[in-house]
């Protein structure tokens, strides 16, 4: 099936990789713990949120949602968006 988008990839992979980020215990879909990820540089930490972002992409083309720390992520299809939830926020990505 795969997600259906219009807008430029590499900007929605930036704004989910942002939204990956604020997700509490995000580090365990690494398999690190809290105490290894605040190890890691900055740099490195964005890297692996753009890469988790890349792979969640692709992996809502097949599943309605997956899993990462305290929240998930769902791609919605009939209103072009991916919804990234943690616990009460959520944040909107739109596809188009």
């Amino acid at each position: 099936m795969g997600v259906r988008y219009a807008r430029d990839y590499s900007l929605i992979i930036e704004e989910l990789a942002a939204a990956l980020s604020t997700i509490e215990g995000a580090s365990e879909f690494f398999g690190m713990d809290a105490g290894d990820w605040s190890l890691l540089p900055a740099g490195d930490r964005r890297e692996l949120f753009r890469t988790a972002a890349d792979d969640i992409f692709y992996a809502l083309g097949m599943e309605p949602s997956v899993s990462i720390g305290t929240g998930c992520v769902e791609y919605d299809g009939d209103k072009h968006i991916i919804k990234v939830v943690d616990v009460v926020k959520v944040t909107i990505i739109n596809l188009v």
